[in-house]
């Protein structure tokens, strides 16, 4: 709406000229920003904490529980400000005039900070008296095998992989927003990301149909 570019005026708001080509532009950032947070939503409920440690921890320990951890932490942190919000908005003095819904919720994010600050030192606490760091190299039980179906889907996934990216960096070549829009054309490039897509769902499917 506030993009001055583009060749084919659609309407004026004010003096301000809105461009068929500006909100095709938005509308395709606002689906990629969807699509991101879409694949972060899937990869939270399928990559549980013991599956991303057994991922990366003996690889990279430290960045495998850092994002074990954040992928504990920002759900419980919305769930105590819940818990934080219903308290102040349950203790109600007769006679006394309502708080001011913007210092209610700075007041309420000044528990959380503390809250999870105190959080904090008692976890590093915990685990300095369970000896974290204290080798260079720890033994782990490994529950995941890496088997050779796992490393047969492992390289369709990242052959496929290349070559999507391969197709997506000739596609947009061709495209452009401006100054005026490529008219899209069939092309056979994009069925090998939708086989890249696929892999996952077939692979599902096959799980579902051999213990289901």
């Amino acid at each position: 709406l506030f993009s001055a570019s583009g060749s084919t005026e659609l309407f004026r708001i004010g003096m301000r000229a809105v461009y068929l080509e500006s909100m095709v532009y938005g509308l395709c950032m606002g689906g990629l920003f969807v699509a991101s947070v879409l694949w972060f939503e899937a990869a939270a409920s399928m990559l549980e904490y013991d599956k991303v440690l057994a991922l990366l921890g003996n690889a990279a320990p430290v960045i495998a529980l850092m994002i074990s951890m954040c992928m504990r932490l920002i759900p419980q942190f919305l769930r105590r400000g819940r818990t934080v919000l219903a308290v102040q908005d349950a203790i109600d003095v007769p006679g006394r005039a309502p708080a001011d819904p913007v210092r209610s919720r700075l007041r309420a994010s000044s528990v959380l900070m503390g809250w999870g600050m105190e959080d904090s030192l008692e976890r590093a606490d915990a685990m300095r008296s369970r000896g974290w760091g204290a080798a260079t190299r720890r033994t782990t039980y490994a529950r995941y095998r890496l088997g050779r179906s796992d490393v047969a889907a492992l390289v369709g996934l990242a052959l496929f992989g290349a070559a999507a990216v391969a197709v997506a960096a000739t596609a947009t070549t061709q495209y452009s927003f401006y100054p005026q829009l490529s008219v899209p054309a069939p092309w056979l490039g994009y069925v090998v990301y939708a086989a890249w897509m696929m892999l996952p769902c077939a692979s599902h499917t096959i799980d579902e149909k051999r213990f289901g």
